[in-house]
């Protein structure tokens, strides 16, 4: 668990033009993240990590000029990365194992609506986009027993979507995260 921080820039706004569909939006620079991942170790110095999130940017209305509709949703970002932690003081013997971290993937955004004043709200489609794009993050391990560790991270997000998603282009971030992570043990062989 941990902080989605938005750095965006105000560049990021995909030029006004008179339309049919208005988006008011209220993100903040700072929302909760949810990260899950399930990492492989290839080597002591490395491991190769799945990892999936997911952060509520904020609330978005989108209000139809010509029906007067009015739908109330929020935005939702998921990362979906494969990564490479690269620890560049395994076996050397200190507790606190700094790592970086390098990779890619899919970044998922959809704004869904919660509230409408249409009754065929649920028919309709909501707004979506993905952008392909890197990962750059580093962070600690802290190893409590042979089963347990904590781990703290930050990670940035280049996010960008290129036909904008409520209107937005730019939604780069950085993560910070920390939390509990379990180690499986490893089979000896024989």
């Amino acid at each position: 668990i941990g902080a989605w921080v938005d750095i965006a820039d105000a560049g990021g706004v995909v030029p006004a033009v008179p339309r049919r569909l208005i988006f008011d939006t209220d993100f903040s620079n700072g929302n909760f993240y949810f990260e899950g991942y399930l990492g492989y170790r290839l080597y002591p110095q490395a491991v190769v990590e799945i990892s999936g999130g997911v952060v509520s940017r904020g609330d978005v209305t989108v209000v139809d000029t010509i029906s007067g509709i009015t739908d109330l949703g929020q935005l939702l970002i998921c990362p979906i990365l494969v990564k490479f932690k690269l620890y560049p003081l395994a076996g050397l013997g200190p507790r606190w194992q700094p790592f970086f971290i390098v990779g890619g993937g899919l970044y998922y955004g959809r704004q869904r609506i919660q509230f409408s004043n249409d009754p065929f709200a649920g028919y309709r489609n909501t707004e979506s986009g993905t952008d392909f794009n890197y990962v750059l993050g580093g962070g600690f391990d802290w190893p409590l027993s042979h089963m347990l560790a904590l781990e703290l991270a930050g990670q940035y997000l280049p996010v960008r979507f290129d036909e904008g998603l409520v209107d937005i282009q730019d939604y780069q971030a950085f993560t910070i995260t920390a939390g509990v992570k379990y180690l499986l043990p490893l089979k000896k062989r024989e």
